[in-house]
């Protein structure tokens, strides 16, 4: 009776250790849930938002100022009197001893008559009737003769070989050596060498083939070969 009761317990042990065998092996196997990345820029509440692309820095602009407000680079320069320096203001007082086509030591155009004056280099001046005053400078530059218009000088004479040219020309040098000296010059209806340096000019007045005066001053006002202002 005893070995009868045994058989049927032993049955159902197998049979309970293979039914949990087969429950453990039906179960689903765990999945590997996705990570999100931690750069990934989110939109609303469980939704992932677009990448916006970033523009590239952009260089700064090159090239010459504009000439915008505050800007002084392309501004035009000081107006200027016809021997250059700025208007309203006298030029230095130069001390060079030849004559050259804005003058001769410091009667130079432009140079104003009351600079002149308080330095003692000018005589009387004496009033012209059409506005063209003239005055005399010093024996150390030739005694020149001034001719002045508005308290400024326009137009220096000198008739004393005392002086030269850059180029070396002198009253008394000869018409050959004016036009040898200065190449690009022309004749005048007035009988003188017109030689022209940009805004200014030289002019030599000639007689007998022979220099008498040379004279410095705007082109506008020598190349007609007109004496004074």
């Amino acid at each position: 009776m005893r070995h009868r009761l045994v058989v049927p317990a032993i049955v159902l042990v197998v049979a309970g250790l293979a039914a949990c065998s087969r429950d453990k092996d039906d179960r689903p196997a765990p999945q590997a849930q996705p990570v999100a990345s931690a750069s990934a820029p989110t939109g609303s509440a469980g939704t992932s938002a677009p990448a916006v692309p970033t523009a590239p820095p952009t260089a700064p602009p090159t090239g010459p100022p504009t000439g915008t407000a505050g800007d002084t680079g392309n501004q035009p320069a000081a107006p200027t009197d016809p021997a250059g320096a700025v208007k309203g203001h006298p030029q230095t007082l130069s001390t060079g001893t030849q004559i050259n086509a804005v003058g001769i030591g410091p009667y130079t155009i432009g140079q104003e008559e009351a600079a002149l004056t308080t330095a003692k280099l000018i005589g009387p001046v004496k009033s012209g009737v059409t506005g063209c005053d003239s005055g005399s400078g010093v024996a150390k530059w030739g005694s020149p003769t001034l001719f002045l218009a508005k308290g400024k000088i326009q137009h220096v004479k000198i008739t004393s070989a005392a002086v030269q040219t850059t180029a070396g020309i002198k009253v008394g040098s000869s018409e050959a050596s004016v036009k040898s000296a200065y190449p690009n010059g022309s004749v005048t209806s007035g009988r003188a060498w017109y030689a022209p340096t940009g805004d200014f000019a030289l002019l030599f007045r000639l007689a007998g083939g022979k220099v008498t005066a040379v004279e410095a001053g705007p082109a506008s006002i020598l190349q007609t070969g007109a004496p004074g202002c």
